[in-house]
């Protein structure tokens, strides 16, 4: 059950945090302006891929789930 509550809360985490990560980068994205602009499916694709490979992601997850663990273990 705790193994659950460890997945369950790191997903939670880590869905809220990439959340306020968008909102920053919709925040900040309106401030400048770029004269080039990728179109349709290209676009998608490579937002994902910059997205998947950036550290930022991979820190988010752990953090995510170290917090998760972290909380589980505390109340147990």
């Amino acid at each position: 059950m705790q193994t659950f509550k460890v997945i369950a809360l790191g997903l939670l985490f880590s869905f809220i945090l990439f959340v306020i990560c968008i909102f920053v980068s919709i925040i900040s994205g309106g401030l400048r302006i770029e004269t080039g602009h990728a179109i349709g499916l290209s676009a998608v694709v490579g937002g994902i891929m910059e997205g998947f490979f950036s550290p930022l992601t991979w820190l988010v997850i752990l953090m995510s789930f170290g917090a998760a663990f972290w909380l589980v273990r505390r109340s147990a």
